[in-house]
């Protein structure tokens, strides 16, 4: 087996990808082989099923396309003025159908920057105004709601069986790491 799932969502890595930090940050590496979560649940911090916007899904006449798991738009925005686009409005979608955000979407992460053919691009996620209304009744599941992650205790135990299984260290010195033994 060559997967270690992450201790807070059960995501599976590539053991190889996390220990020669291929599929993620040196810094995140560390985190993950700690057992403080992974990028896919931001370290422990959001709801994987929803991303944090606290809905399943989005409204079926959803005008702005967001992502149906989530109901977010990925928005941009120049960093200099191009000759298409000015650089002080948030801007969705693709040649040809691209779309002022619109006012009332409220920031949710900022992504790095990206360059493309109209220069360097800033990336945000944005929550969908028209599907994450209050009113609406198709609240997360798994998160109840509040956008947080729900952690299965048993995940600690089954991504610290993942790592052993995969890894040649000593078994202890990964327990003591991820805290499931005291030195």
């Amino acid at each position: 087996m060559s997967d270690i799932f992450c201790t807070k969502c059960g995501e599976p890595w590539d053991g190889y990808g996390v220990r020669e930090a291929t599929d993620m940050s040196r810094e995140e590496s560390n985190r993950f082989l700690k057992g403080e979560g992974c990028p896919c649940c931001q370290f422990g911090t959001v709801c994987q099923h929803c991303s944090g916007s606290t809905f399943d899904s989005r409204l079926p006449t959803c005008p702005h396309n967001c992502s149906p798991m989530n109901a977010m738009i990925l928005g941009w925005r120049p960093t200099r003025r191009p000759p298409r686009f000015s650089n002080d409005i948030w801007r969705y979608g693709y040649d040809p159908k691209v779309c002022s955000m619109p006012l009332d979407a409220k920031m949710h992460r900022q992504l790095p920057a990206v360059t493309t053919r109209d220069g360097v691009v800033h990336k945000a996620f944005f929550l969908c105004p028209h599907c994450t209304k209050p009113d609406r009744e198709d609240t997360c599941v798994s998160c109840n709601g509040t956008g947080k992650l729900t952690v299965d205790p048993e995940l600690e135990l089954i991504a610290a069986k993942s790592e052993l299984d995969y890894s040649d260290e000593e078994p202890i010195g990964i327990m003591e790491r991820r805290g499931l033994l005291r030195g």
